[in-house]
């Protein structure tokens, strides 16, 4: 690893640059090293890699010829085109890095669209690294929850055909975005230690919690409850965010190996911080609490274990319930 991901984030102008040299040297001159570089060293280089330019102020590099920007590209094409729709909607007008996307380059999206769908889809079939282990079985319940759907007849069969394949498509955002956040660490999981015990958020606890409760599409007549905008919780640092909401309960409630969920207030609104103690599956020979979910309360069990509790305030809009 040349940079953590804070550093590609946070660097200036002139860093990137000199980033962006060092990635290219690698991948145009030792193509092993480079192929061993972290999932968010190879967001950055690709991201960059297709506006370069040469003297004649024409693009080096198509990203659609080059295989090793297959994940890059699968999910720029997904970003691009998602839709309000629960589709992946190549008829829209749409654009990229260099404008408006004609016709012509539209239509090499879509094939590459559906060529890695389906390599994707394989790849959930048979799960082959960490990532697809965790996301294969929540992708598997989607479906099924989907295909009850369609048995009882309260969605069509275009519906539920378009249906899956949003549904495989957005767990390979996810997937590339949780890859994105934990490559880069040993063990693929996030550790703080609170109150003599080890707190960790892992692959599970962002998946699980991106997919049942970020992502109101795909949700969509199958549950979950959906997540506010909140200014406690940034999605894109998750795992953070949440081993900061729990740092900042333990300041006001107990948390024992008992513990299996922490109460929240977030600007009037209840939500609920699952936690489990047990064996942290990448450190077994450790033990610790793991974050399991974490979601807006709307059931009313969940809106139950309030009653008794008293509020902590924590910080504007921010409480504890204890």
């Amino acid at each position: 690893m040349l940079y953590s991901r804070h550093d590609l984030k946070t660097k200036g102008f002139v860093d990137h640059h000199v980033a962006m040299q060092r990635y290219l040297h690698k991948y145009m001159n030792d193509k092993k090293n480079f192929n061993r570089l972290k999932y968010h060293e190879m967001d950055f280089f690709f991201e960059h890699l297709q506006i370069l330019k040469n003297d004649k102020g024409r693009y080096v590099f198509d990203l659609v010829k080059i295989p090793d920007a297959e994940d890059y590209l699968f999910e720029k094409i997904i970003l691009i085109y998602a839709s309000g729709n629960e589709s992946i909607d190549f008829s829209k007008k749409a654009s990229d890095f260099d404008g408006l996307i004609d016709k012509k380059r539209q239509e090499q999206y879509k094939f590459v669209y559906w060529r890695l769908l389906a390599k994707w889809r394989s790849r959930l079939d048979k799960p082959d690294d960490l990532y697809t282990g965790i996301i294969a079985p929540m992708r598997y319940e989607k479906l099924k929850e989907l295909r009850l759907l369609y048995n009882k007849k309260q969605i069509t069969k275009p519906t539920f055909v378009k249906r899956c394949n949003y549904v495989d498509t957005t767990f390979f955002h996810i997937y590339y975005k949780v890859k994105c956040y934990f490559d880069e660490f040993k063990d693929r999981c996030v550790i703080r230690p609170l109150k003599g015990h080890d707190f960790y958020a892992d692959v599970y606890t962002y998946s699980h919690v991106l997919s049942r409760h970020y992502v109101p599409l795909m949700n969509k007549g199958v549950g979950g409850t959906f997540n506010d905008q909140i200014p406690y919780v940034d999605v894109f640092e998750l795992p953070k965010s949440l081993l900061d909401l729990i740092e900042e309960y333990a300041g006001f409630g107990s948390i024992t190996k008992k513990t299996e969920f922490l109460l929240f207030e977030m600007d009037g609104v209840k939500y609920i911080l699952w936690i489990r103690f047990g064996s942290i599956p990448n450190l077994k020979e450790k033990a610790g609490f793991e974050i399991r979910s974490f979601y807006r309360c709307s059931e009313q069990r969940d809106i139950d274990r309030f009653k008794g509790l008293t509020k902590q305030h924590i910080r504007d809009g921010l409480y504890a319930i204890v």
